[in-house]
């Protein structure tokens, strides 16, 4: 798909700065979350279900008023104590799974119909101008040879393109994205994220994406924000968090075991696991295990294990409960507690069930320490 040029001022950034404090307390859930964008900025939200991230969005965009904290954007607050401007007053626009057409009006009208709520707001647009931009958005998310052509007879991954050229007509301050390729298989989600890529940078608007994909932080985001029990657990660049993981949901994320132990004379210890770590500063530690650096081996297999590897770790545990990954497993191990990544024909090699006994053998070369 080749997008249409920026004509004006859509080729100037226009985004907004985002300041946000949301408390809440919704039953036993409680949220104190604060989330920063400066003008122009795409930050990507990750984070378990129920962590809190919807949300967060919906406090943002105004569908929800939080009992205390605030929304600032551009300095002005939007939300607060005092102040709680109606959601189509902001300039923030939510977009989530399901584009949510109008069913009875063309492509071209409901992009148009963005520009209806921007005239409304005061940059009058008359309606040939209305249509004549309509097409060009149309045109920028390769659909416009569609224009006419009503919601039900677009596909998919269609209907979210031209629901996300209506929400950039709409010139928002501040782009809010609820998982927006969930719905979307996987051929097209990647077609619709380089588009949305391409638009929001061209646009310079601000944005926060709310996630479930690593994929999308890394294509996407300046700064990947990882949220737990309501709460922001650790920032950074994408590649940032992800190299480095300081909890477990992010060790998941970036496909590592993330395993707290104690370095003491040269060796790092947790439960019945010991790895050598020469010049290793003594006290707390994590041990991070990326994906493929364990491998299962039988018990009587250590002997062969030690013919393969210049230094093999055997780390005996046991299996506390099993995951289905896209790509095999994710082991959940005791002694010490860690989630290791298989492979699916590892799985296969493996009569694994809840409680069985299992030996991996380290790659004492892959594992590495980070600051507990």
């Amino acid at each position: 798909m080749t997008a249409a040029p920026v004509r004006g001022s859509d080729a100037a950034a226009r985004g907004a700065a985002l300041e946000v404090h949301v408390a809440l307390q919704r039953g036993s859930f409680e949220m104190d979350a604060r989330l920063t964008a400066a003008p122009g900025e795409v930050v990507a939200l990750m984070g378990p279900s129920g962590a809190g991230k919807s949300t967060l969005l919906s406090v943002v965009s105004g569908l929800v008023r939080a009992a205390r904290g605030y929304v600032r954007v551009d300095g002005a607050d939007v939300s607060s104590a005092r102040v709680h401007v109606p959601p189509q007053q902001r300039g923030v626009v939510l977009l989530g799974q399901q584009a949510r057409l109008f069913p009875h009006l063309s492509a071209r009208e409901n992009v148009a119909f963005a520009l209806v709520a921007r005239s409304r707001r005061g940059a009058r647009v008359s309606r040939a101008l209305r249509r004549a931009e309509a097409d060009r958005w149309l045109d920028r998310v390769g659909l416009g040879a569609d224009a006419a052509r009503l919601p039900e007879a677009l596909s998919g991954g269609q209907q979210q393109r031209v629901a996300l050229a209506r929400a950039l007509a709409a010139r928002p301050r501040v782009l809010l994205l609820d998982e927006p390729f969930a719905a979307l298989d996987p051929a097209t989600a990647a077609d619709v994220r380089g588009m949305l890529s391409d638009q929001v940078r061209r646009t310079g608007t601000t944005t926060v994406i709310v996630t479930h994909a690593v994929v999308d932080a890394i294509a996407l985001a300046d700064r990947l924000m990882l949220m737990e029990a309501g709460a922001i657990a650790q920032q950074g660049a994408p590649r940032e968090v992800l190299t480095a993981p300081r909890t477990a949901f992010a060790a998941t994320l970036a496909g590592v075991a993330r395993v707290p132990g104690l370095v003491g004379g040269g060796y790092w210890r947790s439960g019945a696991l010991t790895v050598t770590v020469p010049g290793s500063a003594d006290g707390a530690a994590v041990l991070l295990v990326p994906s493929g650096a364990a491998r299962i081996v039988p018990e009587q297999g250590r002997g062969a294990a030690d013919a393969r590897e210049e230094r093999p770790v055997l780390w005996r545990t046991h299996v506390a409960r099993i995951e289905a990954t896209p790509a095999g497993a994710r082991l959940h191990v005791s002694d010490p507690e860690a989630d290791v990544e298989i492979s699916a024909a590892e799985l296969a090699a493996h009569d694994l069930a809840v409680g069985s006994p299992v030996v991996f053998a380290l790659d004492p070369q892959l594992v590495r320490l980070a600051p507990r």
